[in-house]
């Protein structure tokens, strides 16, 4: 998004782009939440730095004819209501409601450059510089900070034959200048105008103590070091109705509900704790991994860079324990309240590795209900150092079925959590971990993280043995770390 001025009458514009999720029915809650968090943070902005008609471009994906709303952007509530100017396909142009009205519209079917969409064009005309009385509508969401804008390129003009020339009649008189915006106060703290001073002022009650956000930003900055904007960040993923406000990258768009399952199924974890966000290594985020661990209430995790499991463990408030004998970064917690661990069952073994750490695989067995299972969880190397060659992954799958073979594992429901790293194992002619688990092992992928709340996409996975169905897999944010913890659903035979 961006705060622009239009120069012939001096009139500010918020514009907003978006790119949503393609698909049906499984994404329509998202494209909801994203109606609500553009409006909301242009109500915001408009607070902020003053009113201004809001334009909204974008591939909205929103071209199934089954969607019940053509766009949710239109819906009523929101915190601004909008009204199409022109569509063609996915590609959309929206004007805030009574604030514009539309000269001409075009598609330009004959653009250069090869693209598999076609440019979309609306000659506008301002028709309102304060805005209608806005409907009522949830508090503003945390704004995100604006990312840095490319050059802007020429606008492709509207063919001739697709609509009629703006410059066929004469132009509007120009409206008296407004006087523009105040800029924010060179020291605004966190350096965005939304972390204002009730937001400073706001308290932030966790389980160790009760101190304002700005308190808490000072704290993170006087004792452990950080810059005013990663503690501001910090805490603003920490505290996101608070304090978000105050984080000058935003806060991930709120987690939809969690999906339900039949009764007796499982949650099942994979969780990349970012390795320095341990004391040992650099920060102390491991509150913040095992508040999100315990937030969402999985059976089993399986971790990957943990440098201190019981350090993590306490920090769930005791409800989970450690796994022994499963360290090498790649420990394994479990709620006793929801699964049994089979005493004498666990254990881990080197598999080769790269030059950023001894890699390894780690497992247990567990029960619940009258059945027993298998759990092994690994972080796979980067293709560096003794892993370069790009078969390296496509071995250490083998390993891990030789191991479940020696364990007596083969022919039990078993789960497979990892970092996977898949692009190490890219062109081998002896496939990916995936693939040799899936056509040697029987197992299928059940979730692959997507990083659409926060952290990496495409690394971790989870995979389950045919044996067992794994169902209902999700991104569930980051928790502070740099992937997003992935959750899926485990039902035992």
């Amino acid at each position: 998004w961006a705060r622009l001025r239009h120069a012939a009458t001096a009139s500010d514009l918020l514009v907003y782009g978006m790119h949503q999720l393609p698909g049906g029915e499984e994404v329509w809650g998202y494209h909801e939440q994203n109606a609500v968090m553009v409006t909301n943070h242009a109500a915001a902005e408009k607070a902020a730095g003053g009113d201004a008609p809001v334009l909204l471009l974008g591939d909205l994906n929103e071209d199934s004819p089954s969607n019940p709303a053509p766009s949710s952007l239109t819906a009523g509530g929101l915190a601004a209501t909008f009204t199409l100017a022109h569509r063609n396909r996915v590609d959309y142009i929206y004007t805030e409601e009574g604030r514009f009205s539309v000269v001409a519209t075009a598609t330009v079917e004959d653009a250069p450059g090869g693209s598999d969409h076609q440019p979309i064009v609306a000659v506008l005309r301002i028709t309102s510089t304060s805005a209608p009385s806005p409907s009522p509508s949830s508090a503003p969401s945390p704004s995100p900070s604006p990312s840095p804008s490319p050059p802007p390129s020429p606008s492709p003009s509207p063919s001739p034959s697709a609509s009629p020339s703006p410059s066929t009649s004469p132009p509007p008189p120009s409206p008296s200048p407004l006087p523009p915006p105040p800029p924010p106060p060179s020291s605004q703290m966190c350096g965005v105008r939304s972390c204002t001073e009730a937001v400073l002022a706001t308290p932030a009650v966790g389980p160790d103590s009760s101190a304002s956000c700005g308190g808490r930003i000072q704290w993170v900055m006087d004792n452990m070091g950080k810059s005013e904007a990663d503690a501001c960040q910090q805490v603003g993923e920490e505290f996101p109705p608070l304090c978000g406000p105050c984080a000058p990258e935003g806060i991930p768009p709120s987690l939809p509900p969690s999906p339900s399952g039949p009764a007796g199924a499982l949650s099942i974890m994979s969780y990349n704790t970012k390795y320095d966000g341990y004391p040992c290594c650099g920060s102390d985020l491991v509150p913040s991994y095992g508040a999100h661990i315990r937030d969402l209430g999985p059976a089993i995790v399986g971790l990957q860079e943990c440098q201190d499991a019981n350090y993590l463990a306490g920090q769930t408030g005791g409800r989970y324990q450690v796994v022994p004998d499963t360290g090498g970064g790649n420990n394994i917690l479990y709620d006793p309240s929801q699964v049994a661990f089979v005493a004498g069952s666990s254990g881990r073994m080197d598999i080769t590795s790269d030059t950023y750490a001894q890699r390894t695989i780690s497992w247990a067995k567990f029960s619940s209900g009258g059945s027993e299972f298998w759990f092994f969880n690994t972080h796979l190397p980067h293709n560096l150092g003794a892993a370069a060659s790009t078969a390296t992954h496509s071995q250490i799958a083998r390993a891990l079925l030789g191991k479940m073979d020696e364990l007596g594992a083969r022919g039990s429901p078993t789960v497979v959590t990892c970092d996977c790293n898949p692009f190490a194992s890219n062109g081998s002619p002896e496939g990916s971990f995936q693939s040799n688990l899936e056509s040697r092992g029987g197992f299928t992928t059940v979730h692959v993280g997507t990083g659409q709340f926060g952290g990496f996409g495409g690394l971790d996975k989870i995979y389950v043995s045919e044996e067992a169905t794994g169902f209902n897999g999700r991104d569930t944010g980051t928790g502070s770390s740099d992937h997003p913890a992935i959750t899926a659903q485990l039902a035992l035979p």
